[in-house]
């Protein structure tokens, strides 16, 4: 599995845990739009989601580590968690600079992320100025804020803050006190005097010492969370009296200020000569306990010697040293009974002492002993043994340390604790000899555990030596079987993949089971090896030698065989294995419960062709709804790939999987509002492949409504006959699809026709809560964004309700989210609606009104329909000033949540396309000026310097009465004229202007100085033919291949920005070919 520790595995580790949340149908939650429901409005819907995503955000958080985790650490959203690990890893690798451990580079530090969070608007949030601040923002930016400062301690002091604003402004309280001279706590609190008062007036200047007095009966959440991120920081980088896992505990289990302050003073009233283990503080802090470990961890056998020293010098304060010490036997309990109680009560607080004052293997290493005399004795031994004489770095071989260590074992009189055959004593039968053994045990198990641990991991449950010895021998036994089989096979997998059958067929003969045996890690047989290395004629072979029982046994991943081959998409191979085993077609995988027809629609090449068999041979029974989730998965698989025919012929034979959800909780409703491109509306056909789309005809049959159905099963024949038996039902749409030169693509526009018409009936009895569940009210807004036009009228047509349908994120209806999108087929519905008005007066969650809407930018918006950033304003302006023309008065000056009118959204929203736009006009007229300029230039210069020059006597040119120079004088004088009218509009219009002015007065500008500019170039072309002809009088075999090649490039250039011209022309003195407002009453 791969974990989440650096930004370059994050595709291959989203991709990872999508597929885990998929699996647990938990993708939904992170995916999803959608608002979580209230518990006050639904509370079985709020808990069911609630469940889902705390699974969903567990799973998330389980595969990141470091500072990706500590990013997302108090997020509680999986889908906020997962779009705040995404922002994340968008961030650039280079150049960023993370806060360093001091905090000297705050300031650097700050503006970059605030560049940041402004880039993605999260700012306000920080800044305070978002009132109330929304959660999903505040937590994308607190994950981002954290990140940023993961590589410093300092960042630390913000995993119990919640507020994004709270833990910037503590970040620079704390990054503050490196410039004040700030006096850090001693390690071992002898300044606390004088840090307590430090601290205080530190708190005391920001208004915070209420907090910590206790003298604010309400204290506010933000000022408890800064004033302990200081007093934390204060002393957390110098006291290191304490353990790592002790401050951590403190961070993490204290979330008053006022109860860390009165805890450090506690603590700091200890004696000096000790340490304080997590559980110890939990104890000061309760009043319940005050029993300290060591100073110093034993974690390792090199400290034992200053470890030994402190834990006696405590226990001897403590009065517990003649525990360890004492060589008399303990008291009995029948004996003495309140004797026996007291030497109970303290062997168990030494005990606890040393055990607690030990490190993780040690620990456990004696976990099971009972008496804290025998555990000290046993670490003593233990850490006298050297380690390197039972720990070899380099030995990764399990065959070669278990010789080693069994040696070493014996060596020291402790084999026989690792072979013994009989139950461990217990210390109730006899606690002489269970002190014995638990002492040898000890000190085997530690051995076992450290020298193995290049290689095995042990479970903190393993308590005997002889335990842990089975386990690493079953590894090795396992490993050891696995590794010599597959070396084994490597040959024959050579011979598979080399399509060599006459020496594989050999190593099968030598090797009986092979042809189904696992030959590699990932678990493929040899057929599994052919099939990927496409060889038809063994995997024939190999089918005709194996059994059905091996053919029907699944792989590694839960695939069956025919699965695996549905997969790879080889028809002929699927053929074969169909023809023996037609029960496969049955078989479900492990994952996801699908059947291969299923399996086969993915996204290679051949996956139509692989799905198309697989369809005519799988019984259609085990599509219907009732059986699983397979059919409702064909269809939408189908409708994804395009294979409408195959889609339309199994809705025509299970109508009702039209209200059934697959596999993803999508239907197959949902699926058709996702393919825009497969729609008229989404291609534009030229009228001869219109003419054809109105001549093709789907083959109806009598018991469907316009619904084209393939061969239909006989009378009296069940779906249910075997599949070896069972002809291929391939009628004419399913051929149709090898057709050429375009005629494809019309016919499956014409097939998705039908397939329409057949859910829309359907649909047609359904109402409500039903049309919720199969998320046809996500359809139509989906369809709405894309213009999908025709999906929109056909269902609105049978369920006029979901005219009201609101995208539940938003709130926003069909009808704003069209003009947002910038959607005018959609938008044009509205003026056949009815109850137009009613429509126009809804807003969305954040008050916004449909002018909103079309006062907003959207980047996912069509701006490829305009040419240019300038008509693109033009655009925007026009479809502002058609809605604002069709709203009722009141709506114009509405106002928002934010409290911003439209035409406020209009200005704001539009202000970088103003500027991107004003700089396309400067750019266009700058590159237009220049061809006009040179013009004026050169038909200034021609019409003084005339062809033929002037008669010496009277000074008129020589070709006066000549027509072709009546045709130069008169091209040369209409090319200067419209050349200097081009160049003085294109002068102009690079002068200010508004955002009115893209409407018609720029638009006009350039159309006049365009048409001038092309009008002048023709006619320059013009004056220079009739001058060739001038000169060249009856030499037209030069004349002419002169005039052609000199024509090309202007004429390239000319038809270019004609192009641009017309464009401009419709787009300004036409638009309501855009907004037509004639439409029929529709609803």
């Amino acid at each position: 599995m791969i974990y989440l520790h650096d930004v370059d595995k994050y595709t291959d580790w989203s991709l990872q845990v999508k597929t885990q949340l998929k699996l647990k149908w938990l993708w939904d939650i992170v995916e999803g739009n959608d608002v979580a429901p209230k518990a006050e409005n639904d509370k079985p819907a709020f808990m069911a989601w609630s469940e889902k995503n705390a699974e969903a955000l567990r799973v998330i958080k389980h595969y990141c580590e470091d500072s990706f985790g500590d990013a997302i650490f108090s997020i509680s959203s999986a889908k906020i968690a997962w779009d705040t690990l995404a922002a994340i890893c968008a961030l650039p690798k280079t150049g960023f600079e993370f806060l360093a451990g001091d905090g000297d580079n705050y300031l650097d530090w700050s503006l970059q992320v605030k560049a940041i969070l402004t880039d993605r608007q999260l700012w306000d949030i920080v800044e305070g100025t978002d009132d109330p601040p929304k959660a999903e923002k505040n937590d994308m930016a607190l994950g981002l804020i954290r990140y940023s400062c993961s590589r410093s301690n300092i960042g630390y002091e913000t995993r119990s803050i919640t507020s994004a604003k709270i833990a910037w402004d503590t970040l620079a309280a704390i990054c503050a006190l490196h410039k004040t001279g700030f006096e850090i706590l001693a390690y071992d609190g002898d300044n606390y005097l004088d840090w307590s008062l430090q601290v205080k007036a530190l708190l005391t200047d920001r208004q915070l010492w209420d907090i910590v007095e206790g003298t604010d009966r309400r204290p506010k959440a933000e000022k408890n969370d800064v004033a302990l991120a200081l007093i934390r920081y204060s002393f957390s980088r110098s006291m290191y009296s304490f353990s790592r896992s002790s401050l951590e505990y403190v961070f993490r289990s204290i979330t008053s200020a006022k109860i860390a302050w009165d805890a450090l003073a506690a603590i700091c009233a200890l004696p000096k000569n000790i340490l304080i283990d997590k559980k110890s503080i939990a104890a000061v802090i309760e009043r319940v306990d005050s029993i300290p470990a060591v100073i110093k961890r034993l974690d390792d056998v090199d400290n034992y010697k200053d470890w030994s020293l402190q834990v006696k010098t405590y226990l001897t304060d403590q009065q517990l040293w003649d525990i360890v010490e004492g060589t008399n036997e303990p008291p009995k309990a029948e004996n003495d009974e309140s004797a026996f109680k007291a030497w109970f009560e303290n062997n168990a607080l030494a005990f606890r002492v040393i055990v607690f004052s030990c490190g993780y293997r040690l620990r456990f290493a004696i976990w099971w002993i009972t008496s804290a005399k025998i555990a000290w004795d046993t670490l003593a031994e233990i850490c006298k043994f050297p380690k390197s004489s039972f720990i070899d770095p380099e030995e990764y071989d399990c065959v070669a340390w278990s010789i080693r260590m069994e040696a070493y074992l014996k060596a020291y009189d402790l084999w026989d604790i690792v072979e013994a055959a009989t139950e461990p004593p217990t210390p109730e039968n006899d606690e002489i000899a269970f002190n014995a053994w638990s002492k040898k045990n000890a000190k085997a198990l530690y051995l076992i555990w450290e020298s193995s641990e290049a290689f095995f991991s042990f479970k903190k449950s393993t308590r005997t030596a002889g335990i842990a010895w089975d386990t690493l021998a079953v590894y090795h036994n396992s490993r050891g079987i696995e590794n010599n089989e597959l070396r084994k096979c490597e040959l024959f997998r050579q011979y598979l993949r080399d399509g060599n059958w006459d020496d594989a067929n050999q190593f099968i003969t030598s090797n009986p089971g092979a042809e189904s045996a696992t030959i590699s890690n990932t678990g493929s047989t040899a057929l599994h090896i052919v099939i990927l290395a496409g060889h038809l004629q063994i995997v024939m072979e190999l089918v005709n030698m194996l059994p059905i029982d091996k053919l029907r046994m699944r792989h590694k991943d839960g695939n069956t065989i025919l699965g695996f081959c549905a997969l790879v998409g080889s028809t002929e191979m699927a053929k074969c294995i169909v023809g023996k085993c037609p029960i496969l077609l049955r078989i479900e995988n492990e994952l996801q419960r699908l059947i291969p027809v299923v399996i086969a629609l993915t996204h290679n090449s051949n996956s139509i062709a692989m799905a198309q068999y697989l369809y005519s041979v799988t019984p259609k029974g085990i599509l219907r709804p009732t059986v699983g989730v397979n059919g409702a998965t064909f269809v939408t698989r189908c409708i994804y790939s395009r294979a409408f025919d195959m889609a339309l012929d199994v809705l025509e034979k299970f109508p009702t999987l039209v209200t059934a959800l697959d596999i993803e909780k999508e239907s197959p409703v949902l699926a058709l509002a996702s393919i825009s491109s497969a729609y008229m509306s989404g291609n534009h056909l030229i009228f001869w492949k219109r003419w054809i789309y109105d001549c093709i005809h789907i083959t109806r049959v009598k018991d469907s409504d316009q619904i084209p159905r393939t061969q239909k099963p006989e009378q009296g024949k069940s779906d249910e006959i075997p599949a070896s038996t069972q002809k291929p039902e391939q009628g004419k749409s399913i051929q149709v699809r090898n057709i050429g030169l375009g005629i494809r693509q019309i016919y499956e526009l014409k097939l998705l026709h039908q397939l329409l018409l057949r859910m829309r009936k359907e649909l047609q009895d359904l109402h409500g809560q039903q049309l919720r569940e199969i998320r046809v009210d996500e359809a139509i807004i989906k369809a709405a964004k894309k213009g999908m036009v025709e999906f929109v009228t056909a269902i609105w047509s049978a369920c006029p309700e979901l005219v009201w349908s609101k995208e539940r994120f938003t709130g926003r209806n069909p009808f704003m989210c069209a003009v947002l999108h910038r959607q005018h087929e959609i938008f044009r519905l509205l003026y056949g609606f009815g109850l137009k008005d009613s429509i126009l007066a809804k807003t969305d969650n954040e008050g916004n009104n449909i002018l909103h809407m079309a006062a907003m930018t959207e980047p996912s918006a069509r701006r490829n329909t305009v040419p240019g950033a300038a008509f693109h304003m033009q655009r925007e302006v026009q479809w502002f000033q058609e809605v604002k023309s069709i709203v009722h008065p009141s709506l114009i000056e509405a106002k928002n949540k934010s409290g911003h009118t439209p035409d406020y959204v209009f200005a704001n929203d539009h202000k970088d396309l103003v500027d991107e736009a004003k700089n396309w006009v400067k750019e266009t007229a700058s590159s237009c000026t220049v061809p006009a300029a040179l013009i004026v230039t050169i038909m200034f210069a021609a019409a003084i310097t005339v062809p033929g020059g002037n008669n010496q006597n009277t000074g008129l040119p020589m070709f006066l009465r000549d027509t072709m120079f009546m045709v130069f004088i008169l091209s040369d004088a209409l090319s200067l004229i419209s050349a200097t009218t081009s160049l003085l509009v294109f002068l102009v219009i690079t002068s200010c202007y508004t955002e009115e002015d893209f409407l018609i007065s720029l638009p006009q500008k350039m159309i006049l100085g365009l048409s001038s500019l092309i009008f002048s170039i023709a006619t320059m072309m013009i004056n220079f033919c009739t001058s060739l002809f001038i000169i060249l009088d009856g030499n037209l075999w030069v004349v002419i291949p002169i005039i052609c090649l000199a024509i090309v490039p202007v004429f390239l250039f000319a038809w270019k920005q004609f192009h641009l011209l017309l464009d401009m022309f419709t787009s300004t003195y036409r638009p309501r070919r855009i907004f037509d407002r004639n439409v029929k009453p529709w609803i």
